[in-house]
């Protein structure tokens, strides 16, 4: 019992360096710069594609998953559809003047027309 229990300790720590590393690399990262709303925005658009590939790719074809080839070619194919989505949303649309979400332009208040030299607010009223 005791053998088994180290041997799962043994594991288990094994398993876990690469989320320790994963964390580490994001604390000290978000350390460094703050996280900005457009940042947490690109991130749940990542999570997000990712699970609806993975969720797809599970109930059409889960056989894929067992392979190592198989499986990254899935992955790299939701951070493609993540970066066309991002292409799209952020050079394609707005040069067509459509603008989605918070990052829609908002609209700019009107210039005051400062008064030529001389000229007083009642001259501008006239």
């Amino acid at each position: 019992p005791l053998n088994f229990a180290l041997l799962l300790l043994l594991y288990m720590v094994i398993y876990q360096l690469d989320e320790l590393a994963i964390f580490l690399v994001a604390v000290f990262t978000l350390k460094a710069s703050r996280l900005e709303e457009k940042h947490g925005r690109i991130l749940k658009l990542i999570g997000g594609i990712l699970m609806l590939t993975l969720a797809a790719v599970m109930l059409i074809k889960p056989a894929l998953m067992n392979q190592l080839s198989s499986a990254l070619l899935i992955f790299t194919a939701a951070f493609g559809i993540t970066a066309l989505t991002l292409l799209l949303h952020r050079r394609i649309l707005p040069h067509f003047g459509i603008w989605i979400g918070s990052e829609a332009r908002q609209p700019r208040k009107r210039e005051q027309r400062r008064p030529a030299t001389g000229q007083t607010r009642a001259a501008r009223r006239k």
